[in-house]
């Protein structure tokens, strides 16, 4: 829900913005089962912030975990958008990889990517993505 003043994020307003989460730089298309699409071609989170972003810096941090100068970079950045979710390797039908989740919990420390990045930068948004639309 977009109620507070973080999003829209307004590029007149922004010199730099930080894009957190490996899931940024790698196209999540779907799992490898009923959901597989092979578009092309495929613009991932990062680089379509990167497209959208005009005069504004883009630094891309993987994480987790956050080294001492991700950290920096990020509270020095004027606003941050965490980029995390599941992959075809988490969740998918069960033939292919691992079928139903057993949990909600983000994996590979995901969680806390989120809990460190809003800790670090007030102006932060989240953006979940999911390989199964189901």
């Amino acid at each position: 829900k977009n109620d507070g003043p973080t999003l829209p994020l307004a590029r007149a307003e922004l010199a730099s913005l930080a894009v957190v989460g490996t899931l940024a730089t790698v196209p999540n298309l779907g799992d490898l089962g009923c959901s597989i699409v092979l578009p092309s071609p495929v613009v991932t989170t990062l680089a379509g912030i990167e497209q959208a972003a005009g005069a504004v810096s883009v630094t891309s941090i993987a994480g987790p975990p956050l080294d001492p100068a991700d950290a920096a970079a990020v509270a020095a950045a004027d606003a941050a958008i965490v980029v995390v979710g599941l992959t075809s390797d988490d969740e998918g039908e069960g033939f292919v990889t691992h079928g139903d989740r057993d949990s909600l919990v983000l994996p590979r420390d995901q969680d806390a990517l989120v809990a460190a990045v809003a800790a670090l930068n007030p102006a932060r948004s989240c953006c979940c993505r999911a390989a199964d639309p189901c």
